[in-house]
């Protein structure tokens, strides 16, 4: 019996060690397998991950690692152990070693092309970044533009050579960066008669002349306190001004403007100059009105056989603005009459008959003349009415051959 026994335990014994050793293997030692969701960093580790939780672990092992950008090329390898598995089966000896050997062949190429398939990736994908890397240094280099580098500004005649833009061939001289732009002088347009110097104005017509000399004519009340010079002047200016327009035809007149202005200046001109002081004229009746003003009422008795009547300007302090109604009716001895440059109105019949009236000055400032003022007046030959009169009422040229 015991010898029996002995048999079976020495059978037994050359059965276990015909078995490979693997086949005692622990089962539960698997290679751990990283279970994180998002990348690990080196300050924060998934404790709870069977790799990145392991005491020592690398941040490179997680499945979730990124090469960082800074890195150029980072070789990721990870060492992943397979066991092949061992199919226990209660063959024969030979078997079992025939199995183990042919699982043992097949296991190791996967293994090696699974790794060579990986590293051919990771290549590629490290190519490919290289490529990107190189395609984004190409862009930049092309985009970027040279930057002008001139502390002076540049001239057609002198490029800074040294500078990028400036020393570029074909560069020009308005891409400096220091570059003006010249100050465009506004051209002037002259006129240029022909035959005339260029800095010569063009000769002014006759009718500009005369419209020029006018206009620069000073009026009557600017007159009134100017100096004899001023006024000598002026009486020149007007003189020069008549003959003037005495070459100008008929259609050159009409293009004149400011006769009035003319006209009350020659009146100006001609009138006697009263030199009466004190306040009683002896030929002269007149009123002095509630606002101040005198108006003339006539030729005083023993003075009706005066020819020449000159109505002064002033009567005292009182200035005379108005020739009264029925003044001077049927003064037939009358032939002159000269009115100051102060009268503003001339009233009914003032000079009504006078027969033998040849010569009455109206002034620019009259406003208004009465009916029949001169009414019969036959000898009268003419009388210019001035732009200052608005209103002239019935009858005050009837009967008047002039």
């Amino acid at each position: 019996m015991s010898k029996r026994l002995l048999s079976l335990a020495m059978a037994l014994c050359m059965v276990l060690s015909l078995l490979p050793a693997a086949a005692f293997a622990d089962e539960n030692a698997e290679t751990p397998v990283c279970t994180c969701e998002e990348a690990c960093t080196t300050e924060d580790m998934d404790v709870e991950c069977a790799v990145c939780g392991a005491e020592g672990a690398a941040v490179e092992n997680c499945c979730k690692y990124t090469v960082p950008a800074t890195e150029t090329q980072t070789e990721v390898t990870k060492t992943e152990e397979t066991e092949p598995e061992t199919a226990r089966t209660e063959t024969t000896e030979s078997e079992e070693a025939d199995s183990e050997t042919t699982e043992s062949e097949e296991a190791e190429p996967e293994a090696a092309e699974s790794e060579d398939a990986g590293q051919e990736t990771t290549e590629s994908e490290d190519a490919g970044q290289e490529t990107v890397e190189s395609e984004d240094g190409q862009k930049g280099t092309e985009t970027e533009a040279p930057v002008c580098s001139c502390e002076d500004a540049c001239t057609a005649d002198a490029m800074d050579a040294e500078c990028p833009v400036c020393g570029a061939e074909g560069a020009v001289v308005e891409n400096c960066g220091k570059y003006i732009a010249p100050v465009v002088e506004e051209q002037t347009e002259e006129v240029v008669q022909m035959g005339a110097p260029a800095s010569e104005e063009p000769e002014q017509t006759a009718v500009e002349k005369v419209q020029a000399m006018i206009d620069a004519l000073p009026t009557v009340e600017d007159l009134e306190d100017a100096d004899d010079e001023k006024v000598d002047e002026v009486y020149a200016a007007v003189q020069n001004i008549c003959d003037a327009l005495d070459e100008l035809g008929e259609e050159e007149l009409d293009q004149i403007t400011g006769l009035d202005k003319l006209a009350a200046l020659m009146e100006w001109f001609t009138e006697p100059v009263s030199t009466y002081e004190g306040e009683d004229y002896p030929y002269l009746n007149y009123t002095i009105e509630d606002n101040g003003t005198i108006t003339i009422t006539g030729l005083k008795d023993g003075y009706k056989d005066t020819t020449d009547v000159t109505i002064p300007a002033k009567i005292g302090s009182y200035d005379v603005t108005a020739i009264g109604g029925w003044s001077f009716e049927d003064c037939k001895n009358i032939t002159r009459v000269n009115l100051p440059a102060s009268i503003t109105s001339i009233g009914k019949n003032a000079f009504k008959n006078c027969t033998n009236l040849e010569s009455i000055n109206i002034p620019y400032g009259v406003t208004s003349i009465g009916w029949y003022a001169f009414a019969n007046c036959t000898k009268l030959a003419s009388i210019t009415i001035p732009s200052s009169v608005t209103t002239i009422e019935d009858g005050v040229f009837q009967d008047w051959t002039g």
